[in-house]
C-alpha cells in the first residue's frame, strides 16, 4: 500500500491601510484564506500574528510572501536618472528619499532597479522604485516570526519589476551576514580540502620519488642513467618552486587589492589599477576629497610612499561633485 504525502501550502500576505488578508495555496488551488481589520500601524504585527495563527489552518510552508497595496507602498518608473549601477541606484535613492517619493515626515524603505538595457551607452535609463514607511515593514516582520513564519520578501503591488524587495534594512543586514557567514563557512570547507588534497599529493610524490630510487639503487644501473634522472627530478622541483613562487606573487597582489579597495572612503571610487610584481603601481578613481583618500592609504601601511600625481578635475559624478585623481605608490617595506 502507496501513501503519498500532500505538499505543504504557501502563504501570501496582501498588507492594506487598514486590511490584511491572508491565502494559502497548495499548486494553484486556494485552501484556506482569511482577513482582518486593524487601525494604525501600531496594531499591525498583532493583526498580523492572530490571523496566520488561525485554527484550521493547512500545514504551511514555512516562508511567506508579503505585497504591500497601494497606497501603503509607493511605487512609480523614474527617467533620465544618472547611469550608475543597480546598487548605486538602491543607494541614490535610500540617501535622498525626499526627490523621488512622498514626504511623509517617517523614514521610508525604499529599493529600484533598471528597467530594461538602461545602463547601455545611450539607451533610455528608466527604472522602477518603491518606497514603503520602516515602521511598516518592521511591523510586518514581527508578526510573521511572532507567527512562526519567515518572510520570504515583500514587494509592493503592481510593481513593474519582481526585483524590487521592500525588506526593512535589519533583516536585509541579517540575511546579508547569513550569506557572507555561508560563503564564509563554504569557503573555509573548500580551503580545507585543498590543503588535504596537496598534503596527499605531496605524501603521494614522495613515496613515488622513494620508490624510484630504490628501484633504481636495485637495478644497479649505469651512473650516468641514475644521474640523468636524479636531474630531471631536481628540475621537476625547481618547476614547482617557482609555480608556488608565482602562486603567492598572485595571492599578495590580491591582498593588496583587496587591502586598497577596503581603504576608500564612501564617497570615492578607483576607475582603474596597475599593480607591478614588486606590488608598487597606480590607481585611478575619483573622490569628494581626496587628500582624505591619500591619508586613509598612508594610515593602512599597505603601501609606501603614496602620492597624488597631477592636477584632479572636479566634475559632478553620480549628483555629486568629485575630483578625479592619479594615486601612485610603491612597494611595501619587509
Amino acid at each position: 500500500m502507496r501513501f503519498r504525502v500532500r505538499p505543504q501550502a504557501r502563504l501570501a500576505i496582501d498588507v492594506g491601510t487598514d486590511l490584511i488578508r491572508a491565502e494559502a495555496r497548495r499548486g494553484g488551488t486556494i485552501v484556506w484564506a482569511a482577513e482582518a481589520p486593524y487601525q494604525g500601524v501600531g496594531e499591525l504585527a498583532d493583526r498580523l500574528a492572530e490571523l496566520v495563527s488561525l485554527e484550521g489552518m493547512p500545514r504551511m510552508e514555512p516562508s511567506v510572501q508579503v505585497r504591500l497595496l497601494r497606497p501603503l507602498a509607493q511605487v512609480r518608473v523614474l527617467d533620465d536618472l544618472p547611469r550608475v549601477g543597480e546598487a548605486g541606484l538602491a543607494g541614490m535613492l535610500a540617501h535622498q528619499p525626499q526627490r523621488f517619493f512622498r514626504k511623509n515626515g517617517k523614514p521610508l524603505v525604499t529599493d529600484g532597479v533598471w528597467l530594461g538595457s538602461a545602463l547601455r551607452r545611450n539607451a533610455p535609463r528608466h527604472a522602477a522604485v518603491a518606497a514603503v514607511e520602516v515602521p511598516v515593514v518592521e511591523a510586518v516582520v514581527a508578526g510573521a516570526r511572532a507567527a512562526g513564519f519567515r518572510i520570504a520578501d515583500i514587494r509592493p503591488e503592481q510593481a513593474t519589476d519582481a526585483r524590487l524587495s521592500l525588506l526593512p534594512g535589519v533583516e536585509r543586514g541579517e540575511r546579508r551576514r547569513a550569506r557572507i557567514r555561508r560563503l564564509c563557512w563554504i569557503g573555509g570547507v573548500a580551503a580545507a580540502l585543498w590543503v588535504a588534497l596537496g598534503l596527499a599529493l605531496v605524501v603521494r610524490q614522495r613515496r613515488a620519488i622513494a620508490r624510484v630510487d630504490a628501484e633504481l639503487a636495485a637495478l644497479d644501473g649505469p651512473v650516468q642513467a641514475l644521474l640523468a634522472a636524479r636531474a630531471r627530478t631536481d628540475e621537476a622541483r625547481r618547476m614547482v618552486a617557482v609555480v608556488d613562487s608565482a602562486d603567492r606573487d598572485g595571492a599578495r597582489l590580491d591582498r593588496l587589492l583587496l587591502g586598497l579597495v577596503r581603504t576608500l572612503p564612501d564617497s570615492a571610487f578607483f576607475s582603474a589599477v596597475a599593480l607591478r610584481a614588486d606590488g608598487s603601481g597606480q590607481a585611478s578613481g575619483a573622490a569628494a576629497h581626496p587628500a582624505a583618500l591619500l591619508v586613509a592609504v598612508e594610515r593602512s601601511g599597505l603601501v609606501t610612499h603614496p602620492h597624488l600625481e597631477g592636477q584632479g578635475v572636479r566634475e559632478p559624478i553620480g549628483g555629486q561633485m568629485m575630483e578625479r585623481f592619479t594615486l601612485v605608490f610603491g612597494e611595501r617595506a619587509p
